[in-house]
Parts: C-alpha cells; structure tokens; sequence
C-alpha cells in the first residue's frame, strides 16, 4: 500500500497533464513533409518518427525532472496557494529526497535518450535543462524574464525537433513559436493574477508587480501579443523560402486566427490561462482547430511543395 501510495505521488508530481507541451518537437516533421521526407520512403519514415519520438521521450523526461526541482524549491510558496499546497511535495507526501533521487534517474534518462540520437540534441536537451532550472531558480521572480524564459523553451523544443530529424531550422518558425509561447506564458500570468487573492500575489513578487497593470491593460498587453504572433504567422506564410511559391500556405491563416481568439476568449472569460494544457485538451473548439490546421498544412504540402 505504502509503494503503491508513493508510485501515486511521483506520478502526481511528474505531472503527465503537461507532457503534451512536448508535442511541439513534432513541428519539424509537420512543416518538413514532402521536402526532407515523404511516405514514399518508408526506411526514411519510420527513422524519422522515431527519431521525433525519442526527442519528445527526451524533453518529457527532463521536463520531468525540472518539475521536481521546481516543487522542490518552491515547497513554502506552493503552501500559500489555494491549489498547490496539495501537491505531494508542499503536502509531506513525498520526501525532498525521493524528488530529488527522482530528478537525478530523469535527467540520466533524458540525457541518454538525447545521445542515442545525436550530441546536439544533448546540448539542446542539456541547455533547456538549465533554462528551466535557472526558471525554477531564479528568473521566475524577474519581471518579464520569467515569460521570456517559458517562451524559449518552447523555442529550444522546436530547434531541437529539426535536429533531431536533420532537418534546416525556419528562423520564421522559431518566431512564430516565440511570440505564440509568449502569447500563452503572458495569458499564464495574467490569469494566475485574477483567479488569486491578494495575499497570495504579495507572496511572489513577481505576480504582485504584474498585479499593478489594471485587467483593462493585461487584456490589452494580451491582444498586442496575440496580434504580433498573428502577422508574423502571415509574414511565414508568404515569405518562408521553403513553403509552397503559391502562398497557399496562406489558406490556414484563419484557423490560426480563430485558434488564438478562442484561446484569447477562454482565458478572458473563463481565465483558464493558469491552465493551458486544459484548454488545449478538454476544449473542443481547440481540438477541432487545431486538428483542421495540422490537415490543411499536410495538405497543402503534399499538394503544393
């Protein structure tokens, strides 16, 4: 009962709801069909799937491994938190040394997986690793780096998916990827500032500076950052050498559009942006959005490139 009590409670603190931010590795394989790779070549296939799977397995692992560190570091503060406090670390369900034993067999793991495919993967893995962990740290409490740090990762995660498969890195996808991160990392923020008491911003500096901007600015702020995402996504479209000469890439712009302002609407309405995974899994005007834009992308590849 004991064992299966504590296997409960890692798992609770690896935090499998959130892996699926790992998915974004898989962009590379998306936007390289029909140009590095087509179903054709069976062999060139299934090494690059599998190759794209190591690497989300890699990320996922040491996303893992962060989470701990995190709870770990973070145990008085997750007390003050209506929600957190029940984690298994800030509860005394999980020992401080289990997490940490924990985060050293990921972080083996991560980096092994990482090796298996290629030592710039490792340093890619390795390098996100030390982001998250500085994140964790330190610059989780600095005004506006800690948004830009979360932004990053998920940069770092799509350069290491193009490594991965040996595939060219898109400058304007990384772009796209940093100003869409930024996009929900401010959408975080924000909604952590309006679902939260007073008390509880005054016990992380960082929220409680971002707590001065009126909700009319945050929204404001929010709709910039949204909209910036949306024009380069179209600057993607039309100027990114290795898209269709037609533009046809153009077409799913407007799922882009109706993806984000759905998101923009959930997190003003029903600030779910402490939550995105929630709003990417169990909504499903998202799932319909976003599932459509993968299709049409593939589509106007295989037909077009």
């Amino acid at each position: 009962m004991e064992f299966a009590l504590l296997g409960s409670n890692i798992l609770i603190t690896c935090r499998p709801n959130q892996w699926i931010k790992n998915l974004v590795v898989f962009i590379p394989v998306l936007f390289s069909f029909n140009e590095s790779w087509t179903f054709k070549e069976y062999d060139l296939v299934i090494s690059l799937f599998v190759n794209a799977i190591l690497s989300f397995g890699a990320f996922t692992f040491i996303a893992i491994a962060i989470y701990f560190i995190n709870d770990v570091l973070d145990k008085k503060n997750d007390l003050k938190h209506p929600i957190k406090k029940q984690r298994p670390i800030a509860s005394g369900e999980l020992s401080t040394s289990v997490a940490i034993y924990s985060s050293i067999v990921c972080i083996v793991i991560a980096f092994s997986i990482s090796l298996i495919i290629n030592l710039i993967l490792l340093i890619a893995v390795s390098a996100y690793f030390l982001l998250m962990t500085f994140y964790s740290y330190k610059l989780k409490e600095i005004l506006f780096l800690d948004i830009f740090s979360i932004a990053l990762g998920f940069v770092i995660r799509v350069v290491a998916g193009a490594i991965a498969i040996d595939v060219p890195v898109s400058i304007w996808l990384c772009l796209c990827m940093l100003f869409g991160a930024l996009f929900i990392a401010v959408s975080k923020r924000f909604s952590e500032i309006w679902t939260n008491d007073q008390n509880f911003l005054y016990q992380r500096l960082v929220l409680e500076r971002y707590s001065k901007l009126s909700k009319k600015n945050s929204i404001i702020i929010l709709a910039v950052v949204m909209n910036i995402t949306l024009i380069l996504y179209i600057l993607y479209t039309l100027s990114a050498s290795n898209l269709p000469d037609n533009n046809a890439m153009i077409l799913t712009v407007p799922l882009v559009i109706a993806g984000m302002g759905r998101y923009f609407y959930l997190v003003i309405n029903s600030h779910l942006g402490e939550k995105p995974e929630i709003i990417i899994v169990k909504d499903l005007v998202m799932k319909s959005v976003i599932l459509s834009w993968i299709c049409l992308v593939a589509g106007i590849l295989y037909y077009w490139r």
